[in-house]
């Protein structure tokens, strides 16, 4: 038997945001009782429906500026596979823009560290000086190193992106 604080609980993070596996993963019980529990007082997990619009796909991407398809799916509930096919399609029909981030050479990757969870992953973007602001926030603080600039222009410049503004 679950005691009721459990119960509670579970039905609190379903109505949280959680999704009933997550919840259910949470607290030690099934899914399917997770789900019954919540539907026994109306509260619907935000992950049921799995079929989620473009609108709201971009409404996401346009919060966090960038995204990884890995990300998306841990917010959505998605697989990668299945998310990279309508990212995909969207990048096509012009509504968001993507970007591989190339390898580094290994001194660059050894003198600098810089982005090394997000090399050879594509990112999802609406515009490019979302991704620029994404980058210069992914910098380390204060003067960046000249070798460290002239690394990220030459990683984006494929792009069109410019990460420096010129000093006028």
């Amino acid at each position: 038997m679950i005691d009721k604080i459990t119960h509670e609980n579970a039905v609190d993070d379903v109505r949280n945001g959680m999704s009933y596996y997550q919840a259910a993963k949470l607290h030690g019980v099934d899914d399917f009782t997770v789900e019954k529990w919540c539907r026994a007082v109306n509260v619907r997990s935000l992950h049921a429906s799995r079929r989620k619009t473009d609108k709201e796909l971009l409404d996401v991407i346009v919060l966090h500026k960038v995204v990884t398809s890995r990300a998306l799916g841990e917010i959505f509930g998605y697989t990668k596979s299945a998310l990279d096919m309508r990212l995909r399609s969207m990048v096509m029909g012009g509504k968001i823009q993507s970007f591989r981030i190339p390898p580094l050479s290994s001194a660059a990757r050894f003198r600098h560290g810089f982005f090394t969870k997000f090399i050879n992953t594509r990112i999802y973007y609406v515009s490019k000086d979302d991704l620029a602001m994404w980058v210069r926030n992914q910098l380390p603080a204060g003067e960046v190193p000249v070798s460290l600039r002239k690394c990220v222009t030459r990683m984006f410049r494929s792009a069109g992106i410019q990460i420096f503004k010129a000093k006028v």
